[in-house]
Parts: structure tokens; C-alpha cells; sequence
């Protein structure tokens, strides 16, 4: 009797190990970015102590539209020379990237995905969380020193 309850036990343990067995895609809700600057666009991938990388992940990265699904890494064309990783050692885990020159055009949602293989669960796709990009305008802060300026010399006329 008591046998068995230490192969159930046994068991148990070894199945709740197994759940505890996490990968995960981290990114940010929302980023904001400066137009004709550059943004850095946050990926981590994550995975619990008791899980081993089996080989490199694949990065991909996605603008998402509801016309199309144009791809950042690897880039297509509207992105061609405007991205690249922001760490580009492979064995990595940071698999954030650099969008250079940002355009009005960016705004929108993105998500980073990675397909890994691991020793437990095999070859799989993993998504984050869709990031929203804001993108604002330079003349943002050059109207608010003008409103200051206009402001300051109305003071010293009065």
C-alpha cells in the first residue's frame, strides 16, 4: 500500500514538473516612437529552469494589417534596410530589433514570434503579445517651444 502511494506520488510530481515547463514570448503593449528616428521593438524569449533549447530559434517579426502581413525580419520590402537585430549573437535570447527611420506608415500592431525546439515539447511556434506602435511628430515639441516663446515675450512686453 504504501508502494504505491509513493509511485503515485512519484508520478504526480513528475507530471506537475512537466507542467511547469514554460516558454514564453515577451513584448510590450504599446511603444511610442519619434518620426524619422529610430525604435527599438522589445522580443525575449523566456523559458522556465527545467526547460533546454534544443537549437537556435527562428525570429519572425510581422506588421499586421487587415490587407497584409508584411514581415520585419526577415524584412520585406517596405522594411528592407530599415531593421536588424538589436543583438545579433544567435545563442541570444534578446530577439529585439532596431526599426530605423520610422515612418507615419509604421503605426500599427506588430508581433514577434519564434518557432523553438526544445527538448520536452519538441519544434513549436510561440507568439508574444501584439505591440501597438504609435508614431508621433517632431512638430509636437517644436509647437509647444513656440507657445513657450510666444508666452515668454508677451510677459516682457506687458
Amino acid at each position: 500500500m504504501a508502494l504505491m502511494f509513493i509511485l503515485q506520488l512519484v508520478y504526480l510530481c513528475g507530471y506537475v514538473s512537466g507542467v511547469l515547463s514554460l516558454v514564453t514570448v515577451h513584448q510590450p503593449p504599446v511603444l511610442t516612437a519619434a518620426l524619422g528616428g529610430d525604435t527599438i521593438m522589445p522580443c525575449e524569449l523566456q523559458l522556465s529552469h527545467d526547460e533546454k533549447m534544443v537549437s537556435t530559434p527562428v525570429l519572425y517579426w510581422h506588421y499586421l494589417q487587415q490587407e497584409s502581413n508584411k514581415r520585419l525580419w526577415q524584412p520585406s520590402e517596405p522594411y528592407k534596410g530599415r531593421v536588424q537585430l538589436l543583438d545579433d549573437n544567435k545563442k541570444s535570447w534578446n530577439k529585439s530589433i532596431v526599426l530605423k527611420e520610422v515612418q507615419w506608415a509604421d503605426s500599427g500592431r506588430y508581433e514577434c514570434k519564434l518557432t523553438v525546439t526544445t527538448q520536452r515539447e519538441g519544434s513549436f511556434r510561440k507568439k508574444g503579445n501584439l505591440t501597438s506602435l504609435a508614431v508621433h511628430g517632431k512638430y509636437k515639441i517644436f509647437l509647444c517651444f513656440l507657445l513657450f516663446v510666444s508666452d515668454v515675450n508677451r510677459e516682457n512686453t506687458a
